[in-house]
């Protein structure tokens, strides 16, 4: 079985390829050139308002060479991610590489949407003035444990798109 993303094919070996067009059977399944979204690139202003206006993203980080994607709840402040977690996969992996960190909206009434995407070092918060700072930030994980760990992200990007519909 091959699955189609974006144009690039990939089957059930893992072997990836890009194909520039679609299949025969597939291609009416698409819209047309004159029926597709512009897409649009946001600045880094409005990247952060849209940061700031949401509290649940996915952070992925390096796994044993393969990367893996967590969804978090996060407070955005001073322009880093904060978000809290308990002992495992997030916390170990946060320290050993670059992370990154991804929002996005749709709607499918419009025919748009947008997504964020950040990239940057995460360090585990261990300053206890930074700790009291964060934890007045009031973080507020829908999975239950303790998330004694506070984790910020310090960006070293922050890109967004943006795709409207040209109907």
């Amino acid at each position: 079985m091959a699955y189609l993303v974006g144009g690039y094919v990939a089957d059930s070996s893992g072997s990836v390829s890009f194909m520039n067009s679609l299949p025969p059977n597939l291609s009416d399944d698409f819209p047309g050139p004159s029926d597709r979204g512009t897409l649009e690139t946001l600045d880094e202003q409005a990247c952060l308002q849209l940061l700031g206006a949401q509290d649940f993203g996915r952070v992925g980080v390096v796994v044993d060479d393969h990367p893996e994607i967590f969804p978090v709840n996060y407070v955005l402040e001073r322009n880093t991610i904060l978000f809290r977690t308990d002992d495992g996969t997030k916390l170990s992996a946060s320290h050993a590489h670059s992370v990154c960190f991804q929002i996005d909206g749709t709607s499918e009434v419009e025919i748009e949407g947008w997504s964020v995407l950040v990239v940057g070092h995460a360090r585990e918060i261990v300053n206890q003035i930074e700790l009291t700072e964060a934890m007045l930030l009031k973080v507020k994980p829908w999975v239950q444990g303790r998330k004694a760990h506070w984790v910020r992200i310090e960006p070293t990007s922050i890109t967004g798109r943006t795709i409207r519909s040209s109907a």
